[in-house]
């Protein structure tokens, strides 16, 4: 739905026939921004999920044009590209420097292939809000950088061209380099090369108040049974373990320095075919590393993944190109991380953190995670941060949280906080 301010800070829902025609198809994400250059804002729909097969109509984006008075209409055919993806987020920036706004679509996976790295997608606008892929060798690794969850736009080399700044599920936080609309992977070089986790979201702002742009970022968070580091990564292993023309997503972790399987007997004799005859009891199973169960030369052979770090974090600039990681506090580990705001919250002048998460969505074996109900962090003097909970704060959150955005009405702050299968709350941002 589309909601429009009303005088008296009320909002009213916008009558637009084109979104219920499609109510049936799952958005996971959208942006407005002027894709036809007439002076008005359009809104590009991200469809996404993992229940629908690839390739289904119900992945295909949409795009819904403006008329200037806030009705909207698909776009024309072959407006966008059919690209019938799982696709995760939408970033609009001008990173060919014509004059108009083009897009980076980020893909989280491919339906029932978990691990596969999807295709990434850069849309280049011809000034009229028609788009076209780059080709694969303009965006080079970029293509298949991996399991996307976010991204944001950054001038990293400050050459006065949008950079791009991506994060996923197994990846590091990836810097790709624009040079006239063809993009470079300069993640190592950005000091970047050992930050594998599960990242959930990105964004940038100047912490330390420098004068150049900082990163923050939320991950899985250190309060689950998984541990990650460089020396003892959580991995991903992928094969058809069965021989039965499926790929088969095996995750494990390290205990007292092996790596076992974190699926139970159940969960994997579900998965793959004769693992109940070969452990037919948790007594037999138990204890099993994946080297035991699947072997050396299978495992040589499979396409691996892998998390080394689960802390949610900033990356300070330094100012020479590179970023110096520093994890954020115990409180903001509680909880996978989906989604942060930045603002002085405190009115002292300092850039402060407001923090969302949970994860409902896992399976129970590994437990829910549920653990944070929103947290304040105040910046000081030092560019540390004093973390508030809500009983302090006043900012208390109940759900699977997923987005937060800071909003005005009548010339106050509030912020609107969206939880998955949950209720919309909106706190006023006191002075």
């Amino acid at each position: 739905q589309l909601f429009i301010q009303l005088p008296g800070a009320k909002y009213t829902a916008l009558a637009a026939p084109v979104l219920l025609a499609d109510r049936y198809t799952e958005d996971v994400d959208a942006a407005f921004f002027d894709a036809d250059g007439d002076g008005d804002q359009d809104l590009y729909l991200v469809r996404g999920g993992s229940e629908e097969f690839a390739g289904s109509p119900l992945l295909n984006d949409r795009l819904l044009l403006n008329d200037g008075q806030g009705n909207f209409e698909h776009s024309p055919p072959g407006s966008i590209p059919l690209l019938m993806q799982n696709g995760s987020c939408v970033r609009p920036a001008d990173f060919d420097g014509d004059g108009d706004m083009d897009l980076f679509l980020g893909t989280r996976s491919i339906p029932g292939a978990y691990g596969i790295s999807p295709e990434q997608f850069l849309l280049e606008n011809d000034g009229s809000g028609r788009f076209t892929p780059l080709p694969p060798e303009r965006l080079g690794t970029l293509h298949k950088a991996g399991m996307v969850t976010d991204a944001c736009w950054v001038d990293q080399d400050q050459d006065g061209d949008p950079d791009l700044v991506v994060v996923g599920t197994w990846m590091n936080i990836s810097i790709f380099e624009n040079d006239h609309g063809a993009f470079t992977d300069i993640t190592s070089a950005s000091g970047l090369g050992e930050t594998a986790g599960w990242w959930n979201c990105i964004g940038i702002a100047d912490l330390d108040m420098d004068g150049d742009l900082d990163l923050v970022a939320g991950n899985h968070g250190l309060n689950s049974m998984l541990k990650a580091s460089v020396q003892e990564p959580v991995e991903l292993w992928l094969n058809d373990f069965d021989n039965n023309g499926i790929p088969d997503p095996i995750i494990s972790s390290y205990h007292d320095g092996s790596s076992y399987p974190i699926a139970s007997l159940d969960e994997l004799k579900r998965q793959i075919i004769g693992v109940d005859q070969i452990y037919p009891s948790y007594a037999s199973y138990g204890g099993q590393t994946v080297t035991d169960i699947f072997g050396e030369e299978l495992l040589a052979k499979s396409l691996k993944k892998q998390a080394t770090q689960f802390e949610s974090a900033i990356f300070i600039n330094k100012g020479d190109g590179t970023y110096e990681t520093k994890p954020l506090s115990r409180e903001a580990q509680f909880s996978p991380i989906r989604d942060f705001l930045v603002g002085d919250f405190d009115k002292d002048g300092i850039p402060d953190l407001l923090l969302a998460g949970n994860n409902y969505s896992t399976r129970p074996s590994l437990g829910r995670q549920d653990a944070s109900f929103g947290w304040l962090m105040l910046g000081n003097n030092s560019f540390e941060y004093e973390t508030l909970w809500p009983a302090e704060s006043g900012f208390s959150l109940a759900g699977d949280m997923r987005k937060m955005h800071l909003i005005e009405i009548e010339e106050e702050a509030f912020i609107l906080t969206l939880p998955n299968n949950g209720t919309i709350q909106l706190f006023k941002h006191g002075k």
